[in-house]
């Protein structure tokens, strides 16, 4: 959730691309609180609910930071949410189909320039993993990738903090 929320954000402010008024997660105050702290790493002041779901997985509320605010089941707004949930399963579903079949893994360094499948493997076999890699110096990162690139990687990973 974590990366997704920054890879997405972050090429808003890069692009200067239309910000939302709102942004719903499929999810509860866990994940809403994740996409909390990346919007407020970028500096970005965008509202957040989530969905509260029943023990029969059927969605029943918003949950806003200040509380909830219950769904009729047979309003509009509970049916628009219902397909909107199906449409982000599917996606879902969809994307990590592709991903297990072309056997990759989606990374944040995909998005960095100079960055293609070989050095990310080697990056990932000497700090194997991204919290390894956002410890790591320049000097560190240097004795597996360019200077050029190093720095870039160094310029995504202190945006994370």
């Amino acid at each position: 959730m974590h990366e997704v929320i920054y890879r997405r954000y972050f090429r808003v402010l890069k692009d200067n691309l239309t910000r939302p008024d709102l942004i719903i997660v499929d999810g509860g105050i866990g994940q809403m609180n994740i996409a909390k702290e990346v919007l407020d790493s970028l500096n970005l002041d965008i509202k957040i609910v989530g969905l509260k779901k029943d023990d029969k997985h059927a969605t029943n509320a918003l949950i806003t930071f200040d509380g909830e605010i219950p769904i009729e089941k047979r309003s509009n707004l509970f049916h628009y949410l219902e397909r909107m949930q199906d449409e982000v399963h599917n996606f879902t579903i969809n994307y990590h189909k592709q991903i297990r079949s072309k056997g990759l893994y989606a990374s944040i360094l995909d998005d960095i320039p100079g960055i293609g499948d070989k050095r990310k493997k080697e990056i990932l076999k000497k700090f194997k993993t991204t919290e390894n890699i956002k410890k790591a110096t320049t000097a560190d990162l240097e004795e597996v990738v360019p200077h050029d690139v190093a720095l870039k990687i160094r310029e995504v990973f202190d945006n994370l903090e």
